[in-house]
């Protein structure tokens, strides 16, 4: 009926399509470090990594394409909500078998040699645990007095491991073996493991500046912080980027589910935040979101922004990213209001907000609150808005400006960071401070990463490069 009236009033919808709890298995839910199973926060009913949980929204996704694919008012589809926070918060998790590829002999040999026997591995692990409302013992998915038969069965993995991906960024164990120098030479991918964190103490406790991007009632303080150990620094790279590509080759699994129904229009969803540039509770890598990466292969790429304090280095950094493919602002405003909570949006700023993002590159934003009440006065602002861009050659035949200055985006740098570190902030203060500097000269820029300009090469209007932070330089 929504659809219809929209049709009817001729709007264009994005139709979000929730992903329902299920009932855990032993694949939906991770492991930590010292290989316990852990009910991993976040929006989804179960692990990427598991294969009921895929095979169960990949059959959802397609009964939706297929009721909803003959609707002229559907813009685009956005399968779920999120997806990196299904990915790696601190604490760090995902060292379940699925994730770590590690062959089911490796597998065995870590949780023997840490716990000795099933029976005190299962008393290792909490009794209860609760997970999207279901609660349950862990331990009634790993029964049996063998290792043999208390390790999950790979027949219910799913999804990109962390050998699938050091494969395809080193090619051989002999490159891998030379970058990582592990005290035992790997002799095949599947011995490959993860590694561990220690936790580093920052004292005073660390907090976010959040003045100009995070609302201050978000901030939170830490005195502890994941860090690689000693020798261990590249691996911890590569393991925390390898997040990044993880979510990615999800949501681009939910998009060949829904083409496999006969869906033809975009599909997107928010597997992009500000959190990649703010760096909002240290989770600048841990969500595993930017865009060059967690949204690659999405016709849509998606974005979270709160405010506009960033926001057109944000829209340069996805337009940059996404090419020809049209760029959604798909949570616009969810932090305004007096108390930050999404309750109340300035007609004002969405009039802002809308003008300003598309002429910095957005196709779309999709303004938020969290009780989902759109007020009068801010329908009739944005519907203002609207009728000043209801210029066809503008929306469809119009490109952002430059003035000749690319900014770039330094990613073996930015994983570095979060790897000697323990956080990824002194770096991405210095690229704060070149945006700063930019936007007090009102100056318009262009925005990629690193990597790009080592595929792509340097755009021809580039004539000034700015590469703040940058510390490692890829080889290409």
């Amino acid at each position: 009926g929504a659809l219809q009236l929209a049709e009817e009033r001729g709007l264009r919808a994005v139709v979000a399509l929730p992903l329902s709890p299920l009932p855990p298995v032993s694949s939906s839910l991770t492991w930590t470090p010292e290989l316990l199973p852990h009910p991993r926060p976040g929006f989804h009913p179960g692990s990427f990594h598991s294969a009921p949980f895929r095979k169960t929204t990949a059959e959802r996704l397609r009964q939706a394409a297929a009721a909803l694919a003959n609707s002229a008012a559907i813009a685009a589809f956005k399968p779920g909500n999120e997806p990196f926070w299904s990915t790696q918060p601190w604490p760090v998790l995902g060292y379940e078998p699925a994730v770590t590829g590690a062959d089911r002999a490796t597998t065995m040999s870590l949780l023997q040699a840490r716990y000795g026997t099933p029976a005190a591995w299962r008393a290792a692990m909490p009794e209860k645990l609760t997970w999207n409302n279901f609660s349950f013992s862990p331990r009634d998915f790993h029964q049996g007095d063998s290792w043999a038969d208390a390790a999950p069965s790979p027949t219910e993995f799913a999804g990109l491991t962390f050998p699938n991906f050091l494969a395809a960024r080193y090619g051989t164990l002999q490159s891998l073996n030379t970058a990582w120098h592990p005290a035992k030479p790997f002799a095949a991918w599947g011995e490959i493991v993860p590694p561990r964190p220690v936790a580093k103490r920052f004292d005073p406790p660390v907090q976010v500046p959040g003045s100009r991007d995070v609302p201050a009632p978000w901030l939170t303080t830490s005195n502890t912080l994941p860090i690689a150990a000693a020798g261990e620094e590249q691996a911890w790279a590569d393991w925390t980027e390898y997040w990044s590509h993880a979510v990615d080759e999800t949501v681009s699994f939910w998009q060949r589910a829904l083409h496999e129904a006969g869906w033809k229009k975009p599909v997107s969803t928010s597997a992009v935040t500000a959190h990649f540039l703010n760096d909002f509770n240290a989770n600048a890598v841990s969500t595993a979101t930017n865009p060059w990466i967690s949204g690659a292969g999405l016709s849509a790429p998606g974005l979270d922004t709160y405010s506009l304090a960033y926001f057109q280095c944000y829209l340069r950094a996805m337009r940059g990213a996404a090419g020809d493919r049209p760029v959604y602002v798909l949570e616009c405003g969810g932090a305004s209001g007096p108390n930050h909570d999404g309750r109340d949006i300035d007609p004002d700023w969405a009039v802002f907000a809308a003008l300003y993002g598309h002429a910095h590159g957005a196709d779309a934003l999709l303004f938020w609150r969290r009780d989902h009440k759109l007020e009068p006065e801010l329908m009739l602002a944005i519907s203002r808005a609207m009728r000043a861009l209801d210029d066809e050659p503008l929306q469809s035949r119009s490109t952002p400006l430059i003035q000749g200055v690319g900014l770039v985006f330094a990613l073996d740098s930015f994983f570095a960071t979060q790897a000697t570190a323990g956080r990824a902030l002194p770096y991405l203060q210095t690229v704060q401070a070149a945006l700063g500097a930019l936007q007090q000269r009102q100056t318009l820029y262009d925005f990629r990463s690193d990597r790009s300009l080592g595929t792509e090469g340097l755009p021809a209007d580039w004539r000034v490069l700015v590469a703040p932070g940058m510390t490692v330089v890829p080889a290409d």
